[in-house]
Formats: C-alpha cells, sequence, structure tokens
C-alpha cells in the first residue's frame, strides 16, 4: 500500500545530564515592553543536538521526571527509519522506544503501539517535526527514507518573523508533495498575546503562501512554560482558555479550519487541565512508554521520541506516530475547529463570521439574573408586557427591575443552561427548532429539547448567548438599541449588538456596606491608607466597623448593574483605561459613566457574591488566594474561588 513504517528506538536521555543554556531571540518591534526573548535549550551532553530552544527546555523537566526507568539491560541504541524495496516495512530488533513504544503491523498495514501492545494508532504515519535548528535539511533524503509527513515550525511568538528554515521547509515540502503541517511556540501571557499570536501566524502563512487547502496536518499551537525575561508564563487554565480561543478564532476567522493543541502530557494534566483545551488537543509529547492522555479529536499525533535519526538532517529529529483516533486510515479532509457541517451555523467561509463554540464557556451560579445589552447596558432582555403566553418573541427594553427582565439560568449536566422568565416560567425556546438568521426566539412552555439550551460564551469584552443547535446566538436586530427592539437567532458576527452579560436580580442598591473576603472574613475591601485621591489601589485590609474607606454605597446605574462609590473618599471602584486583562489592579477614581466603573453581582447558593466587571467580564480577584492585610484585588477569570466571592453587608 506504499505506507512507510517508522521504527524508532531512542537513544537514552537522563535529566541529570541537562545543562540549561539562554540565547535572546529577535527583538518584538511592535510590543514596546516585548525587548528580548530569552527562550531555553536543554543540551545534553550524550548527544550534540540542536533541539527547538524553547521547546526543549520546557519538555525536558517534566517529561524526564514522568518517565518509567528503562530496562536495565536495554542499552541506547541508534533510532531507525528503514523502508524496504517494496515501500513497505517489516519488523525488526530495533523498532522500540527507549520504553517500548515501537512501530508494528495490523493486516499488513502500519501501527503504533505503547510499550504494553496497546493500538495507539491503526493505519499509522510516522512524522517529524522539524524547525531551524534542525539547519538545512535534504527534503528528498528526508522523502527517500521513507518519512510519511512532517511538521514544520513557522514562527515563536509574534512580530518576530519567520523560522530561519521554514520557507525552505514549507517550499520543499510543497515541491516533493510531503504532507505537512505547522506549529508556532506561544509566549503567550493572555488573551490579548494568544489574537496577536493567532494575527501574525495568519499574516506568515498567507506571506509563504500557505493555503488553507495545502495543509495535510493542523496548524498547531504549541503551549508550554516558555522563559522571557521580565514575564511569567500562565498557570491558570482558565488564562489558556482565553489564550488558545483567541488564538484560535484568528485562524478560523481567516479560514483555516484544521487545528490543535500541543503540549505534553504533566502540562496538560496542570496548568492546560481544561476540558475546552483538551478537546483542542490532538498532538502529544511524551517520552515515555505509552501517551498518558486520552486524544479525542478526529487525528491523534504522539511525540515519542525526542532523539530521533533521519537520513538527510544532521543531528537529532523528534519522531511522531500519526493517526485517525476512530482507526481509519488517514484522512486530511477532516476539520478540527468544527463540530459539524454547516447546516449547524457554522461560518459558510464568511471572514466575518466566528465559529462561537471555540470560546471558552461560561459557568454562573444557578439563579435568577438579568440579562444586559452590551450595545446599551442600561437595557435588557424583556418578555412584552409581562406576558405569560407561549410563542411571546422576546425584545430589549429599557431597565426596570420588573420580573419579566429577570431569568433563571438552571445548568445543566452538559454545561449548558435552560434559561426560564421569572414572571411566566416559560423558558427561551428557538421557533420549531429551526435555526437561521432571524429565526425567532419566544418563550415556550419546557420541553428539554435543545432548541431551549444555551451556552454563555466569553468573547473577552462580553458574552455570547449561543444556542445548543449550532453555531446561531442571540442578537438584536439591525444593532436598534431603542426599547421594542427584536432579538433573534444569528450567526455570529464580532458585533456588540451579539454581546450580553448576565447580573444577579438578587441585590437591592445598599448604602453603607461593607465587603469582606469569604476567603478570609478578617479582611475587607478598602482603600489603601484611605487615600482621598484619584489612582489610589483598592486592596483587603483587616476589617475595622468604623473605617469609613472600608465602606461603600452600591449606586444602581442599571438591572443588576452598580457603581461601587466609597464612602470616605466618595470615589468609584475603577477599572484603569477599561482594560479586560487578568491581573489588572484596580482603583479608585472619580465617579463617571464609563463601563470601567460599572459592576455586576453573581450570586452563590451560600450568600456570597462575585463582582464582576461590566468592560472586562472578569471578577475582582485576591491573588493567588492570599487574603492578607494589604494585598492589592486585581481583575481575574470567574473561576468562583473564594478569593473572587465576598460577602456584603
Amino acid at each position: 500500500m506504499g505506507q512507510i513504517l517508522v521504527r524508532v528506538l531512542a537513544g537514552l536521555v537522563s535529566v541529570a545530564t541537562a545543562v540549561a543554556m539562554n540565547i535572546a531571540a529577535p527583538q518584538q518591534t511592535s510590543v514596546p515592553t516585548r525587548d528580548v526573548l530569552l527562550r531555553t535549550e536543554t543540551q545534553k551532553t550524550s548527544a550534540t543536538r540542536a533541539a527547538k530552544s524553547p521547546r526543549a527546555a520546557a519538555q525536558a523537566q517534566p517529561r524526564a521526571a514522568a518517565k518509567a526507568q528503562p530496562r536495565a539491560n536495554q542499552s541506547a541504541r541508534k533510532p531507525i527509519i528503514q523502508p524496504l524495496p517494496s515501500g513497505t516495512v517489516r519488523q525488526t530488533a530495533l523498532q522500540e522506544n527507549e520504553y517500548g513504544a515501537h512501530w508494528g503491523e495490523i493486516d499488513g498495514a502500519p501501527a503504533f503501539f505503547t510499550a504494553d501492545n496497546k493500538i495507539f494508532a491503526k493505519h499509522a504515519e510516522g512524522v517529524i517535526d522539524v524547525s531551524e535548528h534542525q539547519h538545512e535539511i535534504d527534503w528528498e533524503a528526508v522523502k527517500a527514507s521513507g518519512v510519511n509527513g512532517a511538521i514544520i515550525r513557522i514562527s515563536y511568538g509574534w512580530d518576530n518573523g519567520y523560522d530561519k528554515q521554514a520557507l525552505r521547509n514549507i517550499n520543499e515540502c510543497k515541491r516533493l508533495g510531503i504532507p505537512f503541517g505547522i506549529y508556532t511556540y506561544s509566549y503567550a501571557e493572555k488573551a490579548e498575546d494568544g489574537a496577536a499570536e493567532g494575527a501574525d501566524i495568519v499574516k506568515l502563512l498567507k506571506g509563504a503562501g500557505v493555503n488553507p487547502d495545502d495543509l495535510s496536518y493542523p496548524v498547531y499551537y504549541d503551549l508550554e512554560p516558555w522563559v522571557w525575561t521580565g514575564h511569567e508564563h500562565p498557570t491558570s487554565p482558565y488564562v489558556y482558555q482565553d489564550i488558545v480561543a483567541s488564538w484560535w478564532n484568528q485562524l478560523s476567522s481567516a479560514g483555516y479550519n484544521k487545528l490543535g493543541v500541543y503540549s505534553y502530557t504533566n502540562y496538560l494534566n496542570g496548568p492546560l487541565n481544561s476540558k475546552y483545551i483538551h478537546d483542542r488537543t490532538s498532538w502529544v509529547a511524551s517520552y515515555g512508554s505509552n501517551v498518558g492522555f486520552s486524544i479525542s479529536t478526529p487525528i491523534r499525533g504522539w511525540q515519542y521520541t525526542s532523539s530521533g535519526s533521519v537520513n538527510g538532517i544532521s543531528g537529532s529529529v523528534d519522531l511522531n506516530a500519526f493517526g485517525m483516533t476512530d482507526g481509519s486510515k488517514m484522512n486530511f479532509a477532516y476539520s478540527t475547529s468544527s463540530n459539524g457541517d454547516d447546516s449547524d451555523g457554522g461560518t459558510n467561509g464568511d471572514a466575518n463570521s466566528v465559529d462561537v463554540r471555540e470560546l471558552p464557556s461560561v459557568e454562573v451560579p444557578n439563579g435568577y439574573y438579568f440579562i444586559n445589552a452590551m450595545l446599551k447596558n442600561t437595557s435588557s432582555i424583556d418578555m412584552p408586557g409581562a406576558s405569560n403566553a407561549n410563542e411571546t418573541p422576546i425584545q430589549l427594553y429599557q431597565w426596570n427591575n420588573s420580573a419579566a427582565q429577570q431569568f433563571m439560568f438552571e445548568r445543566q449536566g452538559d454545561g449548558s443552561y435552560v434559561i426560564r422568565n421569572a414572571h411566566s416560567g416559560k423558558v427561551l425556546d428557538v421557533q420549531y427548532a429551526k435555526p437561521k438568521n432571524g429565526a425567532v426566539v419566544w418563550q415556550y412552555d419546557a420541553n428539554g429539547s435543545k432548541a431551549q439550551r444555551w451556552v454563555l460564551r466569553n468573547s473577552g469584552s462580553g458574552y455570547y448567548v449561543q444556542s445548543a443547535l449550532g453555531n446561531w446566538v442571540l442578537d438584536i436586530s439591525g444593532a436598534n438599541s431603542s426599547n421594542g427592539a427584536r432579538i433573534t437567532l444569528y450567526r455570529p458576527n464580532g458585533t456588540e449588538a451579539q454581546l450580553f452579560m448576565p447580573a444577579s436580580a438578587e441585590l437591592a442598591a445598599k448604602n453603607n456596606v461593607t465587603i469582606k473576603s469569604a476567603a478570609n472574613n478578617n479582611v475587607a475591601i478598602d482603600i489603601s491608607g484611605a487615600n482621598l485621591g484619584n489612582f489610589a489601589p483598592v486592596q483587603v485590609s483587616q476589617f475595622n466597623a468604623d473605617a469609613k474607606s472600608q465602606h461603600f454605597n452600591l449606586k444602581q446605574v442599571g438591572n443588576g448593574l452598580y457603581v461601587i462609590v466609597n464612602k470616605n473618599s466618595h470615589k468609584a471602584i475603577d477599572v484603569p483605561s477599561s482594560k479586560n486583562d487578568n491581573g489588572t489592579k484596580i482603583r479608585q477614581y472619580a465617579a463617571h459613566k464609563g463601563n470601567g466603573q460599572r459592576w455586576m453581582l453573581w450570586k452563590y447558593s451560600d450568600g456570597t457574591y462575585a463582582i464582576v466587571s461590566l468592560v472586562a467580564g472578569r471578577a475582582i480577584d485576591i491573588p493567588n488566594g492570599n487574603a492578607a492585610n494589604g494585598q492589592l484585588l486585581q481583575l481575574y477569570t470567574p473561576n468562583h474561588s473564594a478569593s473572587q466571592r465576598w460577602v456584603i453587608e
């Protein structure tokens, strides 16, 4: 069948011999604070290898720690890729990596197995991944050696240009008909960086003449704990979700729908431990006897050694086994950024359309909420005339605190919500369960159908309310913010007319309240030093009932929407320049009408609240949960932890 079986026995690598060295990467030109990237490369004393510098450092220690020790009688042997003249490969004595993962056959077709002979991939393909660290590659020799495909590094970070060998590697693979994919090494700290990296790789792909149809393997987002002087890599799955979603949307909006996440097992089970990310992870590094991670995407890849040897490449190279997760023959027509064909609301290639299913879902506590429009945050979703009748379409209307504007969010087992009107008891429903642009959304008796289930998706500047029927969201028709404006179903397009924010309906405006931490009820929100001026930091301090700087008025300015004014300074808690980044420190500032001073509450069943910024969709947070006296407060992705929950009394 012309299939080539790659057989590799990688040389034994010991963490004890790893020595880190720093390499300065090209200067960032468009990000003033990104002066120099320091990338760490692991240099193995047992080989003169030029490995991918960021990758080697990030993987070496965690991966090695997770490996089993090799058998005592096993010596390190040179990896081999050895096709027979017939174009098929037969097993020989040298077929394992150092921990027993090996190539074999099933019904005459190549397959890859774990050390205990469990099938990883039927109809498996032997794939290498390469960068400038493999220097100039003789691709004709590589192809003749039996390699089935390549994943080519195109870039790292953003605005650093191409990997030094990327254009040549791409052109050679295209010339010789070698199936290829692309990867980029991430230096993102936050969602904004993910978007920058996504936009950058789109520009580079187009500049290299790589169209979506040219790609056999995905464009991979390589996520690892990078080293960059003056910066820290993320450690929270919530932060990584936002990063991946921002990167993914840049690629999918440009028509690149064959996408994936790459990382190694320990990192996937730690900072990347998110269903959203795991559902998109199709290539995993694990230099042991098995992968140690369940890959559920249509295609799956296992990078099982970093010390392969291939004709045409000087030094070592990573070796991978790829195959279809369902065991079928390799099918390069799959799409990893779509959950089905366009009948469920895909983008139809529309560059202005967004697949919101690739955005992180948002969890809010069960309870009653107003659903405020970002287009006009003093207006909310409303049941006309407080109607109790089935088939009453929803509308937009100015805030009035009424039950007709309140909805119970009831979380379902799949993460979706049934949204029930507080006045009528009926639920939001897509007319006849037929999604299309302009489809009526009305209230109807609950029936458990997908037409009555909704998912909140975080855009970074508001939430989409997505129908479980597919890639369809609530939309204010014609971006009309006047009373009575229709709200229908529509394909996502990234406009403010499709963004909403839920705010708990269970707190009336209150005066002279204190706001204590649920993580430590001995501390409360306070203005640093009882400062009266603009820009004074907001912190937690030892609770003092007599301290006016710890007392606040909650002034209602919309449905469940408040300006929080300090009793001592008469200034409002403020998001500087309306930033929406994780880690943004909040402050006090003279009250104004901007969204940076508007806050929503999410009420929990224990009576505590999250305080969520309207402009950012992020919660007031105690960094690292350290509720100590004087700790400055920040914005962070809502995670429902005690460090984001407050007792308001």
